[in-house]
């Protein structure tokens, strides 16, 4: 699902008062710069199941504000001229960034780590989400390509062009990489099905990435793009390229296991084991 954002659409990033609040602020406030729109702050607190503890819903509300001042000094400090609105409400957070998102540039939520059977909050809005969201890493290098995960299936169209629009803000290099799912039918053999030809599938499988981002670089002239094809399990290569990529940016399709299905298999990998910064596009 596809939404038009207009120029002043903000960027949002919502904290909860854990280390994870710090590269999410950091990442949201520097995308907030890139693409010249405001910042909207949310320190979201779920009130307690029992209605009438007073005390734990004062704790509650204490700990947001106290993670709402935190976040907002840090702003304040490093970048006093960016326009940024904070409210602290109450709430499932997760709920409150898809309500959200359809008058959003950009969600940024914070990675964390995962409970067996139960989504984590990125993973929920990066599932739901009207706009494309980036789930915060401590690693991977600034100055790093941005790495775009293709598989020759999904439409590469809103991948690209999310793609190709974060190289040209960042000044860096776009690297499509096209990682096989399946093999290409012209790399096996006419007579023999299962004689198959390494060389042809590589030749196929670049001639494929080629035909995708036909008409890109007429859009983008100067971003520089260096196509890839990859031979591995997808998870494992888009994870070892977050290191050193600015940004990796990965489309949602469900596939898998049922903890995976509406997120999508490889896209929940890479979320939760990427060093850097991680955009979803649906």
């Amino acid at each position: 699902m596809s939404t038009a954002h207009w120029p002043n659409d903000p960027v949002f990033v919502a904290v909860s008062g854990t280390p994870a609040d710090t590269p999410a602020v950091h990442l949201a406030a520097a995308e907030a710069i890139l693409r010249r729109r405001p910042l909207h702050l949310l320190a979201v607190y779920e009130p307690p199941s029992e209605r009438n503890d007073r005390v734990a819903v004062t704790t509650a509300l204490a700990g947001a504000r106290l993670a709402m001042t935190d976040a907002l000094l840090w702003l304040r400090a490093s970048h006093p001229d960016l326009e940024v609105d904070c409210r602290v409400l109450p709430g499932d957070p997760a709920v409150l960034l898809v309500t959200r998102s359809g008058t959003a540039a950009e969600v940024v939520v914070p990675v964390s780590t995962p409970v067996r059977g139960v989504p984590t909050v990125g993973e929920r809005v990066a599932a739901y989400a009207r706009c494309p969201v980036l789930v915060s890493h401590a690693g991977g290098e600034p100055g790093g390509d941005v790495v775009v995960a293709l598989d020759g299936i999904a439409p590469a169209e809103p991948l690209l062009g999310y793609g190709f629009e974060a190289a040209a803000l960042r000044g860096v290099a776009l690297r499509p990489m096209l990682v096989w799912n399946a093999l290409p039918d012209s790399a096996f053999g006419t007579l023999n099905p299962f004689a198959f030809d390494r060389a042809a599938a590589d030749v196929e499988a670049d001639r494929l990435l080629a035909e995708e981002l036909a008409g890109w670089s007429e859009k983008y002239p100067d971003v520089h793009v260096e196509r890839t094809v990859v031979r591995r399990h997808p998870v494992m290569a888009l994870v070892e390229e977050s290191a050193t990529a600015s940004l990796v940016v990965v489309g949602c399709r469900g596939q898998g296991t049922l903890r995976s299905m509406v997120l999508g298999s490889v896209c929940h990998g890479v979320l939760h084991h990427a060093s850097g910064p991680v955009a979803v596009v649906r």
